[in-house]
């Protein structure tokens, strides 16, 4: 048995997945910036915005759905 410290694939700062977190975290605070603005633009808070993302998602909607 060797006296060094093992390590396993993928660990570390370059590694495929290390990466790949990194780029998930950089889109989705590119998206809630997004969704920020937008809420800005239109006059409404955030959670306004994803209900009317959710109508809008619907083809049909009524008060009891």
């Amino acid at each position: 048995m060797s006296g060094g410290t093992d390590s396993a694939p993928g660990d570390g700062p370059d590694s495929v997945e290390a990466r790949l977190g990194a780029a998930v975290q950089g889109y989705q605070s590119a998206v809630d910036d997004f969704d920020r603005e937008l809420a800005r633009l239109m006059g409404v808070n955030e959670t306004d915005l994803r209900c009317l993302e959710i109508l809008i998602a619907v083809e049909e909607t009524t008060p009891a759905s």
